[in-house]
């Protein structure tokens, strides 16, 4: 018996400790839609960790919950996937499709451009503890330019993400 325990029941008590811990800190998404061509591509999988927000950088791909579509619900099972471009307080200001951060133009060389000629432009303050963020394939991503409320708020934020599967090779 003694043995049993030492070589079965002690190596699964162990796996579930270690699954269990590990799951508090990261978790899988797959990608959803092609907004983020081709950096994230649709049916991508990715690992993400849950991070500590004050981590949180410019060009981060991070995850989040998103009142879209039902500003009034309290819980959101759909996970959206963008390009951080916004922090709190940041003044955002897109022009012709020129990216600009504090008066700052950005050079984005992540845009996925399929010779679609749509133009944008627009004006954002980022308010305190929310962010602004964009899908990398500009011309059909359903993003902060769009959203009736265009901003994602701190405690929606799940993580960031850390590694794409779908980019490794064997």
């Amino acid at each position: 018996m003694k043995k049993f325990i030492f070589n079965w029941m002690l190596p699964l008590l162990l796996s579930i400790i270690i699954c269990f811990t590990v799951s508090r800190f990261v978790f899988i998404v797959t990608v959803s839609t092609s907004s983020m061509d081709n950096t994230l591509n649709k049916g991508d999988i990715l690992l993400v960790t849950r991070i500590n927000l004050e981590e949180l950088g410019y060009g981060d791909i991070i995850v989040f919950n998103h009142r879209i579509f039902y500003p009034n619900e309290a819980a959101y099972d759909e996970k959206y996937v963008k390009r951080l471009i916004g922090l709190p307080g940041d003044e955002i200001d897109i022009l012709n499709n020129q990216l600009c951060i504090n008066n700052k133009i950005i050079k984005e060389t992540y845009i996925y451009d399929d010779g679609d000629t749509r133009i944008f432009s627009g004006e954002f303050s980022v308010p305190d503890n929310e962010y602004f963020v964009l899908g990398d394939n500009r011309n059909i991503s359903f993003d902060s330019r769009y959203w009736e409320y265009p901003y994602v708020k701190k405690e929606d934020i799940v993580g960031k993400v850390i590694l794409n599967f779908s980019n490794l090779t064997y």
